[in-house]
């Protein structure tokens, strides 16, 4: 790459310094192939440093010119690519080789909106890409800075690994990657340790205009009704239509709709008003407005109407299982090999909320099941028993080779999907599942070996009948699609007939309740353990891991389940969040759930008080992990001991028993920290500012108020010492009871 054109050379082509000082790249021809700026003055030498940067030097040993303030599709370590200070030359850019995507560093924008036409990611003023495998993103004023899919700091897999190589690189696809190159790299090729998006369907324009990007079960990129492929051997370059829409009339002749069912195109929304909430009326607006290229309904029960248009063309397209819109694309009237009605490859949705005319056709062979289902069932209720019986166990079969089936089309469709594996393959890693490391309320998990996995595994096997396909689809779509540090990562699944498995990275340190109970397994690691610095670094890890999942996702996700078994810790005690089997992606601010989840001990009150659950409701449950991160696992209910009299002093008035929580609140009022801090704890490497710091912040996270919970990334900036931890809250009497009431339910 050269001026950001990608250049191809002879072994006889010649690298030059011009005696004027610039360098250039001749290949046979007097004419360069590139070259610097010509005219540059006095330069006495070129030299490639280790770290990549090509340079040329002046007499006065300065730097006259060098590659790093030219970055083409790569960045290296130690290059950061940064804003011009003049605003006229521009924006810095990485360019993929193809040119369809741009980076953009932008002093004046300050975030990533994927949404333009020329397929560009805006950033603020630096990026940094370090030596040890961290990108991290830096403001103008060098403040670190965090938007969309992507935190302040960004840590490759590897990235405490001092013997690698490693480059950044905006790749053709249109995806940010690090790649890393070492000694572990047995197949001699450079390895993505780290990228921007996960799904292939996020990055915006994949599929060019007007096209769908969905999962059967890779990517693929398809035309709606009525439009056809601009280049059969080019996917990217989207799709036309077949008869242009020709000059608006706002005529209702002159144009028709074509619904396409579960697809949206993000990005591309000129007008939302919420006052449409009927079907016709969202298709009507369209209709008679020449801006509107499609209208947009949503059938998750809001009946939201988007107008999309904002451009000649739609970008971005997704058609998968999980969106909940129909798409009215519009068309010609004189195009009439597009049928006016559904277009839905998947599965349909039999729950959506909107009338049968415009629902999601209902899959054939399902409905004519269902039907002779009651038809059977009528039949056999007026014959002997005997033959009702026969015929029901016949039904059942049938009904259960049906649903089966259905469920195994529809795991074949999920987003993202990481390796699939069939029952055998994991029944092998796992010595028929010999070696169990734990088990929940969901099933158990083993220890498995699976050398294209890098070796050892934890291999979660769902056993719970009830329950299981729902968790099962759950957690594969909620973490297939997240990537993060602080998140435990899945590998591959296995959904076979009645077995659905999880295969995840394996966490030698186990899970944080085992060490937070001084667990005999792991007594050769409680001395690290029992320092600050690791336990303040493991609270700002899960923090983290909250950050991303509520802030940071394409779509909001809340945990709702947030303990300490649920936090795995790596050789080093990094952090991983786990177990996302009952987290649910937010599509709206709130949500209403009406069964209640989660664990006692770390629900928030508004679970059982029927109030919508947000993100803060992980928050809630984030400050009760923290409280037992700082105090040890201590019972909910402490009984009082002989050295705590001066509670007959204090605003409360003194029961027998004690909510740890309070019994922490007035230990930090009345400055005993050592009274709260875990007696396995090692005083001496304490930093007791550092700790009344994590009490405040865990305090006013379990706040009743969820409004007055503070955002995870709040928390982040608080233990990072970037932001002041504000005073905590004091919990009254009748807070006391509800507390008790709380965590002593039977709810689990």
């Amino acid at each position: 790459m050269a001026n950001g054109q990608l250049i191809q050379v002879s072994e006889n082509a010649k690298l030059e310094l011009k005696a004027e000082g610039g360098l250039s790249v001749t290949d046979g021809s007097s004419v360069p192939l590139w070259q610097t700026n010509p005219g540059q003055c006095c330069a006495e030498s070129a030299a490639l440093l280790e770290n990549g940067n090509l340079v040329v030097l002046g007499k006065d040993k300065k730097v006259a010119w060098q590659s790093f303030d030219s970055p083409t599709n790569n960045l290296l370590p130690e290059q950061q690519l940064r804003t011009q200070g003049n605003p006229s030359l521009g924006y810095m850019r990485l360019i993929s080789q193809s040119g369809a995507y741009q980076l953009v560093l932008n002093k004046h924008v300050l975030n990533n909106n994927a949404c333009q036409p020329d397929r560009s990611l805006k950033f603020p003023a630096v990026m940094n890409l370090s030596s040890q495998g961290v990108l991290s993103f830096y403001d103008a004023t060098g403040k670190s800075w965090a938007s969309g899919s992507m935190s302040s700091q960004d840590y490759a897999l590897d990235y405490d690994d001092a013997n690698v190589l490693r480059r950044l690189t905006l790749d053709d696809d249109g995806n940010l990657r690090i790649y890393s190159f070492g000694p572990k790299n047995k197949s001699g090729s450079w390895s993505v340790v780290w990228q921007a998006v996960m799904l292939e369907c996020d990055i915006f324009g994949t599929c060019g205009p007007f096209a769908l990007c969905t999962y059967r079960p890779t990517k693929i990129c398809s035309c709606p009704p009525g439009f056809h492929r601009v280049d059969p051997n080019d996917e990217s370059k989207g799709c036309d239509y077949d008869i242009p829409l020709g000059a608006c009339q706002n005529s209702p002749n002159s144009v028709k709709l074509v619904q396409v069912n579960r697809a949206d195109y993000y990005f591309n929304d000129y007008n939302f008003d919420s006052s449409i909430k009927s079907l016709e009326k969202c298709k009507d607006t369209c209709m008679q407005d020449c801006k509107c290229l499609a209208a947009a309904y949503k059938y998750d029960g809001t009946g939201l109407c988007f107008l999309k248009g904002n451009s000649n063309k739609l970008y971005n397209g997704k058609q998968t299982l999980n969106e909940m819109n129909m798409v009215f694309m519009k068309l010609s009237s004189l195009d009439t090999s597009a049928a006016d009605d559904q277009h839905d490859p998947f599965l349909a949705d039999a729950n959506a909320t909107v009338s049968d005319q415009a629902m999601p056709k209902i899959n054939k062979r399902t409905v004519y099941l269902s039907r002779h289902l009651q038809s059977i069932i009528l039949s056999v209720a007026i014959v002997e028993f005997g033959l009702f019986a026969t015929g029901a166990a016949i039904v059942a079969a049938v009904w259960k080779k049906t649903s089966r089936k259905k469920w195994e089309e529809m795991t074949a469709e999920i987003e993202g999907l990481p390796t699939k594996f069939t029952y055998r393959q994991l029944q092998d890693a796992t010595d028929n599942f010999r070696d169990e490391l734990g088990s929940g309320g969901f099933g158990s998990v083993y220890r498995g070996n699976i050398p294209e996995k890098g070796g050892i595994v934890a291999v979660k096997k769902i056993t719970t009948v009830n329950q299981a396909k729902k968790q099962f689809k759950a957690e594969v779509s909620t973490i297939g699609r997240v990537h993060h540090v602080n998140l435990v990562r899945l590998l591959g699944y296995c959904a076979e007939g009645d077995h659905h498995l999880l295969v995840y990275e394996f966490m030698p340190n186990g899970s944080l309740d085992h060490h937070l109970s001084a667990s005999s397994s792991f007594a050769a690691s409680q001395e690290i353990f029992s320092t600050w610095e690791t336990r303040h670094s493991i609270a700002l890890g899960i923090a983290k891991g909250l950050t991303y999942l509520h802030e940071k996702c394409g779509e909001r996700i809340v945990h709702c389940d947030i303990k300490p078994q649920n936090v795995l810790l790596n050789e080093s005690f990094r952090p991983k969040v786990s177990d996302f089997g009952l987290a649910r992606m937010m599509t709206k601010e709130s949500m209403s759930i009406t069964t209640v989840q989660g664990t006692r001990g770390y629900l928030a009150p508004e679970w059982l008080e029927s109030q919508s659950i947000t993100p803060k409701a992980d928050v809630y449950s984030f400050g009760m992990l923290l409280l037992d991160i700082l105090g040890g696992k201590r019972k909910a209910l402490m009984e009082l001991g002989s050295g705590d009299r001066e509670y007959e002093n204090a605003p409360l008035p003194p029961p027998r028993e004690w909510y740890f929580p309070i019994y922490a609140f007035h230990k930090y009022m009345t400055s005993e920290l050592e009274s709260v801090a875990d007696p396995n704890l090692a005083s001496g490497s304490v930093d007791w500012e550092q700790f009344e710091t994590a009490l405040k912040i865990a305090l006013s996270c379990i706040h009743q108020d969820p409004g007055s919970r503070p955002a995870m990334s709040r928390v982040v900036q608080i233990l990072e010492g970037k932001a002041e931890a504000p005073p905590p809250p004091f919990p009254d009497a009748g807070e006391n009871d509800l507390f008790v009431a709380l965590q002593t339910s039977t709810i689990c």
